[in-house]
Formats: structure tokens, C-alpha cells, sequence
């Protein structure tokens, strides 16, 4: 069965951006130090912040410094930064050089609009292994507010997930897991952990443990996972559901179920029935999957919400729809365990 492939974390078209970046900084009056290579080499990256009423994360494109070093784990001190320390030339940078000025500058910052999410934590350690960055913060974390740890969380894993070498971060405190609001283990937790409906702030947490269905391996049933996620209180819980199980898992242990590029339209919910509009993509479906597995993957998934008993799909707005030839999308939806595998544990999408 073949597997979506990785979307890649540097997006084409950065040369035209880092044009257009040097342009604004030049016309705000700011000294653009460095050569167009290390503006190439940064343009693909953001530094996230907390803004000023510290209830959202905005994002301020990351520029480089040289004066660091690689083998420091903890101090975040740039006092002695100045604007000549900028990079002339990143090619030499390493993961750990970009993990150490990362963390340097989420600990600092001179612009009012830019609140540091690191200001007053101390990172003790840091340890990079198969794709997990692991940050052992100092107790100072745990005197945030619920709201704040996880905002902190935010720009911390937004910014070091753009890194090739680092999929997901695991935050300890004090050698110990970080824990929620309810007491329970984070974890690692990836970019995608942190879904926003605005794409350059976030604000209005909320974090959700969600039932998630995907595929076996030969593709006629279905597995129940979970995985937990954090998004805008703005956007829907239905609406999440289905553009997690869109998306596809985050593990080689179960299989996707739906065309990664299928475009949500709408799901607005009402009396219980959650109605799902997706584009003609939805339709073509290039996995080796029965109709029931992609159907089923999004309605159990939402009929494990409280708010959702039946599910009504339409494509571009018409029910009058087949899916595979023996879905009709004119009928409503309901939970259906038949098609679920039997398994010992159910596994973790974190």
C-alpha cells in the first residue's frame, strides 16, 4: 500500500521571498547585513513569538547569527549580539547551530510586539534523536499560566519543527515530563500539533484528544488511534476531525484512507447530523482502500464527538453523489464498528 510521502518543510519560491524581505527591511529604514546566501539560506524560516497582550503567537522572519556556540545547551544570553554579529554566510551552519540561535533568540527580544517566549526559563539540556528534540526547561516554566505554557509550547515547537533534522520536541521540567492542564503527559509534539485558523497567529487554545480512524495494512478495515492536538478555539472540533483524518497519520503503524488533497469546503453541525462538504478530490482516492475504510475513516471519527450521531457528505455541495460506485452520499451516516479492526491497544497518534 503506498504511503503519502512527507511534505518537504522548505517551500519553493524562497529566493523571491528573500527579495522581497530584504525590499521591506530597506524601506523601514533597518540595515540589512549579510550576504543574499545567508538571506536564502533563512528566508524559509520564522522565529515565533508571543505578541503583546501575550495571547497569541505571531511569527517574525529569522535572521541568523554567527556568534554562537555549538556546544552550549542552556544559556540563551545575547547581550553581546549587535547588528555586525548577523550572518554573512549560514552554509556552514549545522542542526545545532540553528538549535542554539533559535533558542537564543525565542529567549530574547528588543521589539515590543515581539514578546520572547523563553524570557526567564532556563533551557538546562537538549538532546536530538531521531527526529526528537528533547528541551529540559527549568522549573520556571511551570510558573506560567495554563494558557502561557501552552503558547510557550507553541512557539517553541513551531520554530524548531521548521528545522529538517526535528519532527517533533518533547519538553521536560526539570528532568521530569511536562504535564497539562488536567495532569496528563505531553509528550513530543509536532508542528501539526498546532492547528490554526490564521496561519501566522494562534490564539484561543484548546487541546483535544481526538479518536481518529485510519487504515490496516491491506486496507479493508479500519483502526481506531487517538492523538491529541491543540487548535483555535475558533475552529470547530468537527471541522478538525476532518482535516486530521485528511491529513493522514503521523506513524507507519496504520494507513492513510482519503486523497491528502482533498479541500474542505465546510462542516457545520446541526441536531446532531454534521454535515461534510469536500471537494471532487475527495473522490479520487489514490490509496488501496475500500470505499467503506475512506468513508468510515471520517464518520466514526466524528460520531465519536458528543455533538455528532449521522453524518451527511457532499461534494462541491450536491449529495446526489457516488463515491466508488456503491457510497451514495444521498444517504446519512451513522457509526459503524463492523468495519473497524480488533486490535489489543489502540495506538498513539501524538
Amino acid at each position: 500500500m503506498p504511503i503519502r510521502s512527507i511534505k518537504p518543510k522548505r517551500r519553493a519560491g524562497m529566493g523571491l521571498l528573500s527579495l522581497l524581505l530584504a525590499a521591506a527591511l530597506l524601506l523601514c529604514g533597518c540595515r540589512q547585513s549579510g550576504s543574499t546566501a545567508a538571506q536564502d539560506a533563512a528566508a524559509g524560516y520564522r522565529i515565533f513569538y508571543l505578541n503583546q497582550d501575550e495571547t497569541a503567537v505571531t511569527a517574525k522572519t529569522y535572521v541568523p547569527y554567527t556568534h554562537f556556540a555549538s556546544e552550549d545547551t542552556g544559556s540563551t544570553d545575547t547581550e553581546n549580539l549587535s547588528e555586525e554579529s548577523t550572518a554573512e554566510d549560514t552554509s556552514s551552519m549545522e542542526t545545532e547551530d540553528y538549535i542554539s540561535d533559535m533558542l537564543r533568540q525565542l529567549a530574547n527580544s528588543d521589539e515590543v510586539q515581539y514578546g520572547a517566549p523563553l524570557k526567564g526559563i532556563t533551557v538546562l539540556s537538549r538532546n536530538l534523536v531521531s527526529g526528537n528534540l528533547t528541551l529540559n526547561l527549568s522549573e520556571d516554566y511551570a510558573k506560567l499560566d495554563s494558557i502561557k505554557q501552552i503558547l510557550v509550547r507553541a512557539a517553541i515547537v513551531l520554530t524548531l519543527c521548521q528545522l529538517d533534522d526535528v519532527s517533533t520536541v518533547t519538553l521536560l521540567l526539570e528532568g521530569q515530563p511536562v504535564e497539562d492542564a488536567d495532569g496528563k503527559e505531553i509528550g513530543a509534539e509536532s508542528a501539526d500539533d498546532f492547528i490554526s485558523s490564521s496561519g501566522s497567529e494562534i490564539q484561543n487554545y484548546q487541546r483535544e484528544r481526538l479518536h481518529l480512524y485510519f487504515a490496516n495494512e491491506t486496507g479493508d478495515k479500519l483502526v481506531d488511534t487517538y492523538r491529541n492536538v491543540v487548535y483555535n478555539s475558533n475552529i470547530s472540533t468537527e471541522r478538525v476531525v476532518v482535516e486530521q483524518v485528511i491529513k493522514g497519520p503521523n506513524s507507519d503503524v496504520v494507513y492513510p484512507t482519503v486523497n491528502p488533497d482533498t479541500k474542505v469546503i465546510g462542516v457545520t453541525t446541526r441536531d446532531r447530523v454534521c454535515y461534510v462538504n469536500l471537494d471532487e478530490t475527495f473522490l479520487t482516492d489514490p490509496y488501496n482502500v475500500t470505499s467503506q475504510v475512506a468513508v468510515y475513516s471520517i464518520v466514526n471519527a466524528l460520531t465519536q464527538l458528543p455533538t455528532v450521531n449521522q453524518v451527511q457528505f457532499s461534494i462541491n455541495g450536491e449529495t446526489n453523489i457516488s463515491f466508488m460506485e456503491n457510497q451514495k452520499f444521498t444517504s446519512v451516516y451513522t457509526f459503524n464498528g463492523d468495519v473497524v479492526a480488533s486490535t489489543e491497544s489502540t495506538p498513539s497518534q501524538n
